[in-house]
């Protein structure tokens, strides 16, 4: 996503004026130095990435991080013809995408539609070839918006006119809003934030500014400290609540486990794995028993949390499972239990029977596909 283009000038510093002849009854106000905004600051590039329109979520749909499809939309998966209606309405696609790990997903799109762009921008598209030449150009473009911190609204402004009076504070309710405010800097003689305001951090905590200089800090701190998502991989998000701690305890509360699917570089394995089970223990230990009950020893470690949790397995004898997967999902569902790992396009997923429901705000996202 391409940040337009803003034009930058230079504000001007203006003293007070007192004049006995003035009629007016604006308010004469020093704008403070340390609460302007200029359209030439770090500070305006930073906050206007910060409310760029993030296309990311229906990558499902569009597979483009540059736009968001206007909702609702009618789309046929699979077969099904689908009404998608909100945001919450796209895991019904990857519901049907994940019934069966071999078939080949299709998504077809009922046009005409309508898309966003990053800087809300809007055009309706007849076809797929438009939309696909939309997702062409933005393919290898800097991706500028700033995804992992958020304002809260309201936020105001104060807006000064050339005699530095006061003219109007304009409050601004959406990142949408505050964008379109920021393109028309311009139009103003100065501008400056009225303190104080709160960010959200990447990590759902609250951060409290008193001036323009800890906006700054607060959304730098913020930059790349989260998973923006901005890839076509639409399921890769599905253990935002994960924590080491929940896998610890219901790994080795489900005490026994099987391979139920296994693809490595594109051939299925897991049919060579059937005879085994596998017991996850506390103290890292992963214990093998095959068919005729003889046992294997081996270490399990489980580190990150949320989307960005990896898992070690080590068991000697079985090396193609030894690697540094990536939790994908964990799902529980009735009595059972599924772990779902990956290294890049290669799968593991293990199931288990234990009718363990302790861990269900860990639940989320289906099968491996």
């Amino acid at each position: 996503m391409k940040l337009k283009t803003i034009f930058f000038i230079a504000l001007s510093f203006l003293g007070i004026l007192f004049t006995s002849c003035r009629d007016s009854a604006l308010e004469l106000i020093e704008t403070p130095t340390d609460k302007a905004i200029t359209l030439d600051s770090n500070l305006t590039t930073l906050i206007t990435q910060t409310t760029l329109k993030d296309g990311s979520a229906d990558n499902i749909i569009d597979k483009s991080s540059s736009t968001s499809v206007q909702l609702p939309v009618e789309v046929i998966a699979n077969s099904i013809k689908l009404t998608i209606q909100s945001q919450s309405d796209f895991q019904q696609i990857e519901d049907l995408f994940d019934l069966s790990v071999d078939d080949e997903d299709t998504l077809v799109i009922t046009f005409p539609i309508t898309v966003t762009f990053a800087d809300y921008a809007k055009k309706e598209l007849k076809s797929y070839d438009e939309l696909e030449e939309i997702v062409s150009k933005a393919l290898g473009q800097d991706d500028d918006d700033i995804e992992c911190v958020d304002f809260q609204y309201p936020i105001s402004f104060s807006v000064f006119n050339q005699n530095n009076e006061l003219a109007e504070t304009v409050e601004l309710n959406s990142d949408e809003e505050l964008y379109a405010f920021l393109l028309n800097l311009g139009n103003y003689t100065a501008v400056s934030l009225n303190f104080p305001i709160n960010l959200i951090n990447y990590d759902g905590t609250i951060s409290i500014a008193n001036s323009a200089q800890e906006v700054e800090n607060i959304i730098l701190a913020n930059v790349g400290m989260c998973d923006e998502d901005d890839d076509n991989d639409y399921d890769d998000d599905d253990c935002t609540s994960c924590t080491t701690a929940a896998i610890d305890s219901l790994l080795v509360s489900c005490k026994t486990f099987k391979i139920d699917h296994f693809k490595l570089n594109e051939e299925r394995l897991d049919s060579l794995y059937r005879q085994y089970t596998f017991s996850f223990d506390s103290n890292a230990v992963l214990t093998v028993t095959d068919q005729n009950a003889s046992t294997t020893t081996g270490t399990w470690t489980a580190q990150g949390s949320g989307n960005d949790i990896s898992i070690s397995l080590v068991v000697e004898g079985l090396d193609l499972l030894n690697r540094n997967w990536r939790l994908h999902e964990l799902e529980i569902e009735g009595d059972e239990t599924e772990l779902s790992l990956r290294d890049g396009q290669n799968r593991l997923k293990f199931e288990s029977t234990c009718g363990n429901n302790s861990n269900d705000d860990d639940n989320s996202g289906s099968d491996d596909d």
